[in-house]
């Protein structure tokens, strides 16, 4: 019986077959942050700071190969 994967899983396989980017990741993020307001309603969100790490991330790990695990 095949597994399903985790969400992180799921995205970790996007960004590492380069389907998506940790930046599209954190905007998609941001403009759903909040939608559902009875159940994801966030007090403070880092959205600046979180895209600007975002940013930084290629050249903190250049090397595709050795990213660890939670990358983006």
């Amino acid at each position: 019986m095949p597994s399903n994967p985790s969400p992180l899983q799921t995205l970790r396989q996007a960004i590492a077959s380069s389907l998506a980017s940790p930046q599209t990741l954190i905007a998609e993020a941001a403009r759903n942050a909040n939608r559902s307001p009875s159940h994801n309603t966030y007090l403070t969100l880092y959205t600046s700071e979180s895209a600007h790490r975002a940013e930084q991330l290629d050249s903190l790990f250049p090397d595709a190969q050795s990213r660890p695990s939670l990358y983006g």
